[in-house]
C-alpha cells in the first residue's frame, strides 16, 4: 500500500471561517499606511491563527487502510484497551484518541476517522458506547458506508465494580425565614446495592439516609430547618456506597437564597383567628387579622397579601365585591388562599355556588343520603302582632309565610332527623316539640299546628331562647341547630341576657342563625346574635323572601357533614409531599371532628381521615394555589392543636405552600443547564402590576462566584419574555439574579445555576446495544479482542497541528511589530520633512 497525509480539520465549518476571516484582515490590511510586506506578514499571521482554532490534522491514509477510534474517557477501567492490544498498540493504520474525563463524543471521533479515508477502508471502533453526543455514532456510521467504509466495534469494559450516583437534586431557590427545607435527592446506580445518601447545608450534615437503589432512580427527601442569617445556604447531596468505582458522580451542588418576608393577612374575627395569626407571626411571618367588615372590596387592598387565610365565616359575612376579590387576587395575580373549616365554613356556610366555592380544592356537595350524622332543628318563630302585616306580592302575612317557611323546612330533612317549632311574643309555647321527623313530624302535622298562630303581643326574644335553646342541647342529634326568624326590635332593656342564653347553647355544641324579616327587625342585634352562636344571619328585606331563605338555612343544616369521635389525621400515600414538607404527621394531635366533603378530581389530597375523607387538600386555580382544612383551627374539633409544636409546622406550610411567588406575578426565571457542555439557558417571564406582558425592558442575569459577579444581558424573544445562554466552566452551583427593569418598574428574582457530572459519568452509561446499532449501520460487526488484534498495518497516530501554527505566529509576531513601528517612522519623516501637507481653505479655519 502507498502511504499519504491528508490534511484533516476536525471541525470543517471552522476552516471555512479560518479562510474568510483571513481575506477580511487582508482586505483591511491594504488601507494600512504600510507596504505590501507588512500586509503580507500581517495576514499570514492572521491565517495561522484562524487556521489554528480549526484544529487542523495530517492523518495518515492510504488505500483499503484500517484507523483505530479508541475510547479513553475516564468512564473505563484504565487497563480496557489493554485487554483488546496487549502491547498496548492496535495494528492500525493510523490511531484516533477521543473522550476524557467530562465527554465521550463517539460521533464526532467516527466523522473525523472517515473523512480520513478518501478511498475507503475500515473503521474500528473501541468503546464503551458511553457516548455522550446522543445516536450521532449510529447517523455518522450509517453515512461513512456511502463512502466505501465500514465500521467494526469493540466493546470494552467500564471501570470494575459497582456505581452509585447523585443524579439529580432539587431544591427551591429560595427559602423564607424560619421555614422548613424541602430538598429532593435522586439517586440511583449501575446495580442494586445499599447506599448512603447525605445532605449537607453550608458543609453540616442535616439529613442522612441509608437506602437501597439500582438501575431505576430512587428519590430521597430531606427537611433541614433554615439557619438564620442572609444566606445564600449551599447544599450538597452526596452518595456512598461500598466498592464505588467512579467518585466523580457522587455529588451534586445547589443554592438557596433568603426570600422577601412573607405577608398573610388572616380574615376572620373569632379568637381562632387571632390565635393562628400569632402562630405565624411568631415564625418570621409579616400578619395582619381583619374582620370582614373590615375588609375592602378593591384588588388594590389585597395586593400587598402573599396569602389570605379565611379561618371559619359564611359567605354571608362577605360581599359580592369581596368574593369576587377573592377569586380575582388567586385567578389573575397568583397570590394564595387557605380555606378552613368548622361549623360557619363549607356547606354550613352557605359557600354553594360563591366564589369561595369555585376556589375549593373541596366540592360543596351533600355527603350522600345516609352518609351524615341526624340533625335537630329547631325553629323560633316571631308571633307579635307586627307579624299580622302583608306582603303585597302575595297578599299573605308575615305570620303565613313564616308558617310555610316551616312546612318547606320539616320537608328538607330527612327521617330520623329531629324538627321542633316554638311560637313568641312576649311568651313563648311549643308549637311542635322537638320530634323525629318521620314517626311525628309530618308536613301534614306541622302544617295542622301552625294553623292555630295567631300575630299579636310585643316580641320578646328571650322568652323563646329561655325554653327552646336548653331544650335543643338536650337532644341527642350530633348537629343542634336553632334558627330565629323575628320581624322586630326586641323589648328588652338589655341584650346581656340574650347574649349569655346563646353563648351557654354555643358551649353546648348548639349553633344558632337568625333571619330578620323586613327593615324593622334589628340587624345589629341579630347579627352578632349569630356571630356568638357561630351560625349565619340573614335579612329578608321583603316578606317574600322568607320561605326561600329559610329552605336555604333548613338545606345548610341538612347537609351538614361532620364527623365526630377522637382520631388522627393520616398521610396520603401518593399525596403531594411538598404540602407537608417538614410536618411530622405522626405527631399531629388527635382532632374530634371535621367537614365529611369530597375532593375535586383535580386536587391532590395530602392528609384524610381513617375513613377516607380529605383533611387537607390543594390544587392550582389559575395562577394561584388554594388549599382547605377540613377540621376547624382549635375552636372545637382541633382543640389540642393551638401550642403545638407539629401544628404549628402543619399551618406554616399550608400557608407557605399557597403563598404567592413573587414570581407568580411579576418574574418567573428558570434555568436549564446542559452538564456535558455547561451550556445553560436562562429565561424570564416579566409582568407589570396588571398581569400584562412588561415588554421592551433591560434584563440583566447575575452570577455570583467566589471570584466576583459576572454579568449577561438577556435579549426579548417574545410578549414579556427574556432569554440568555451563559456557558459554566466548573461542576458546582452558583447564586444569580435577574432583574428587569423598564423606566419605574423593576422586577427581581432569586435563581440558582448549577452544572453537575457530564453523562459520561451516568451509571450504567456504556451501553454495549450502541455499539452492535454502530456495527449494524456501518456494514460491520462487534468483534472479539482476538479479530481486533488481528486487524493490519501500520500504526500512525493523526499529527496535530494547531500547536505549530501558533508557536509560528508567535515567531512572526515581533518581525510584523518591527516593520509597522518602521512604516510609522517613515511616514513621521515624509510628512515634516518633504511633505506640503494638504491645503486648507480660508473657511475651513474660520476666516
Amino acid at each position: 500500500m502507498s502511504a499519504a497525509w491528508r490534511l484533516v480539520f476536525a471541525d470543517a465549518s471552522a476552516g471555512l471561517a479560518a479562510c474568510a476571516a483571513a481575506i477580511a484582515i487582508l482586505a483591511l490590511a491594504r488601507r494600512a499606511a504600510a507596504g505590501w510586506r507588512a500586509m503580507a506578514l500581517r495576514g499570514a499571521i492572521t491565517l495561522l491563527i484562524a487556521t489554528a482554532i480549526a484544529d487542523p490534522r495530517l492523518v495518515p491514509t492510504m488505500s483499503g487502510d484500517v484507523i483505530a477510534v479508541l475510547d479513553t474517557s475516564s468512564s473505563l477501567a484504565p487497563e480496557a484497551l489493554a485487554t483488546v492490544w496487549p502491547s498496548g498498540t492496535p495494528n492500525a493504520s493510523a490511531r484516533l484518541s477521543f473522550g476524557d474525563r467530562s465527554a465521550s463524543p463517539l460521533g464526532a471521533a467516527i466523522d473525523l476517522a472517515v473523512r480520513a479515508l478518501p478511498d475507503g477502508g475500515r473503521v474500528l471502533v473501541a468503546s464503551d458506547g458511553a457516548a455522550t453526543d446522543g445516536d450521532r455514532a449510529s447517523r455518522s456510521a450509517a453515512a461513512a458506508v456511502a463512502r466505501g467504509v465500514s465500521i467494526d466495534a469493540v466493546a470494552l469494559a467500564p471501570r470494575p465494580g459497582p456505581d452509585a450516583a447523585v443524579i439529580g437534586i432539587r431544591a427551591p431557590n429560595t427559602w423564607h425565614d424560619g421555614d422548613i427545607g424541602q430538598v429532593e435527592v435522586s439517586v440511583a446506580a449501575s446495580t442494586e446495592l445499599s447506599a448512603t445518601v447525605r445532605l449537607t447545608l453550608d458543609e453540616r450534615t442535616v439529613g442522612e439516609r441509608r437506602i437501597t437503589t439500582g438501575p431505576r432512580p430512587v428519590t430521597v427527601a430531606f427537611n433541614p430547618n433554615v439557619p438564620p442569617g442572609n444566606g445564600p445556604w449551599r447544599l450538597q447531596a452526596s452518595i456512598a456506597a461500598p466498592g464505588d468505582r467512579e467518585p466523580g458522580n457522587d455529588r451534586r451542588a445547589w443554592v438557596v437564597q433568603r426570600a422577601p418576608t412573607l405577608n398573610v393577612l388572616v380574615v376572620g374575627d373569632s379568637p381562632e383567628a387571632i390565635g393562628l395569626a400569632d402562630v405565624l407571626t411568631a415564625a418570621g411571618i409579616t400578619t395582619a387579622v381583619l374582620g370582614p367588615t373590615r375588609l375592602g372590596g378593591r384588588l388594590s387592598a389585597l395586593a400587598r397579601w402573599d396569602a389570605c387565610v379565611v379561618v371559619d365565616l359564611p359567605a354571608s359575612a362577605f360581599g359580592v365585591d369581596q368574593l369576587a376579590t377573592f377569586e380575582a387576587m388567586v385567578t389573575e395575580h397568583g397570590q394564595g388562599l387557605v380555606l378552613t373549616g368548622g361549623r360557619q365554613s363549607f356547606l354550613q356556610g352557605g359557600w354553594r355556588g360563591t366564589a369561595l366555592a369555585r376556589l375549593s380544592p373541596l366540592l360543596l356537595a351533600a355527603p350522600p343520603q345516609g352518609d351524615r350524622e341526624a340533625v335537630a332543628l329547631l325553629l323560633m318563630v316571631d308571633r307579635s302582632a307586627s307579624m299580622a302585616g302583608g306582603d303585597v306580592a302575595t297578599h299573605l302575612t308575615k305570620l303565613d309565610l313564616a308558617r310555610e317557611a316551616a312546612v318547606l323546612a320539616a320537608e328538607v330533612l330527612q327521617p330520623g332527623d329531629t324538627l321542633g317549632i316554638l311560637a313568641y311574643d312576649t311568651e313563648a309555647a311549643w308549637v311542635l316539640p322537638l320530634t323525629v321527623v318521620g314517626e311525628g313530624a309530618r308536613r301534614v302535622d306541622v302544617d295542622s299546628a301552625l294553623r292555630s298562630l295567631t300575630a299579636g303581643g310585643g316580641t320578646l326574644i328571650e322568652s323563646a331562647l329561655a325554653i327552646g335553646l336548653p331544650a335543643l342541647a338536650a337532644a341527642r342529634a350530633p348537629t343542634r341547630h336553632a334558627v330565629l326568624l323575628s320581624d322586630g326590635r326586641d323589648a328588652s332593656e338589655s341584650t346581656a341576657a340574650l347574649e349569655a342564653a346563646v353563648g351557654a347553647a354555643r358551649a353546648a355544641g348548639v349553633t344558632f342563625s337568625t333571619l330578620g324579616i323586613g327593615r324593622d327587625a334589628d340587624p345589629e342585634l341579630l347579627g352578632r346574635l349569630a356571630q356568638i352562636g357561630r351560625g349565619r344571619a340573614y335579612v329578608a328585606v321583603e316578606a317574600g323572601d322568607l320561605p326561600r331563605l329559610t329552605v336555604e338555612e333548613s338545606e345548610i343544616v341538612r347537609a351538614r357533614a361532620e364527623r365526630s369521635g377522637s382520631f388522627r389525621a393520616q398521610r396520603v400515600d401518593d399525596g403531594p409531599a411538598s404540602l407537608l414538607s417538614g410536618v411530622d404527621v405522626g405527631a399531629l394531635p388527635p382532632l374530634s371532628g371535621y367537614l365529611a366533603l369530597r375532593p375535586r378530581p383535580d386536587a391532590d389530597v395530602a392528609l384524610e381521615s381513617p375513613t377516607g375523607d380529605p383533611l387537607l387538600s390543594g390544587w392550582q386555580v389559575g395562577l394561584g394555589r388554594v388549599a382547605a382544612w377540613a377540621s376547624d383551627v382549635g375552636a372545637e374539633w382541633a382543640s389540642a392543636w393551638p401550642g403545638d409544636a407539629s401544628a404549628r409546622n402543619l399551618w406554616l406550610r399550608a400557608v407557605r405552600w399557597t403563598a404567592r411567588s413573587r414570581a407568580a406575578s411579576a418574574l418567573d426565571a428558570n434555568a436549564q443547564t446542559d452538564d456535558a457542555t455547561g451550556r445553560t439557558v436562562v429565561t424570564v417571564q416579566a409582568m407589570d402590576d396588571d398581569g400584562a406582558p412588561l415588554d421592551l425592558a433591560a434584563a440583566t442575569l447575575v452570577i455570583t462566584s467566589t471570584e466576583g459577579a459576572s454579568t449577561a444581558d438577556l435579549r426579548s424573544v417574545g410578549p414579556g419574555l427574556y432569554a440568555g445562554v451563559v456557558t459554566l466552566q466548573r461542576i458546582g452551583a452558583w447564586p444569580a439574579a435577574v432583574r428587569v427593569a423598564k423606566g419605574d418598574v423593576v422586577r427581581t428574582s432569586a435563581l440558582t445555576v448549577a452544572r453537575g457530572f457530564a453523562p459520561e459519568l451516568a451509571p450504567g452509561a456504556h451501553a454495549d446495544a450502541r455499539l452492535a446499532a454502530i456495527a449494524a449501520a456501518g456494514g460491520g460487526a462487534v468483534i472479539d479482542a482476538v479479530s481486533a488484534r488481528g486487524s493490519a498495518a501500520h500504526d500512525r497516530a493523526p499529527l496535530v497541528l494547531w500547536p505549530w501554527l501558533v508557536a509560528l505566529a508567535a515567531a512572526l509576531w515581533p518581525l510584523d511589530v518591527a516593520l509597522q513601528v518602521n512604516a510609522r517612522q517613515g511616514t513621521g519623516r515624509q510628512r515634516f520633512g518633504k511633505g506640503r501637507g494638504p491645503s486648507i481653505a480660508p473657511d475651513e479655519l474660520g476666516a
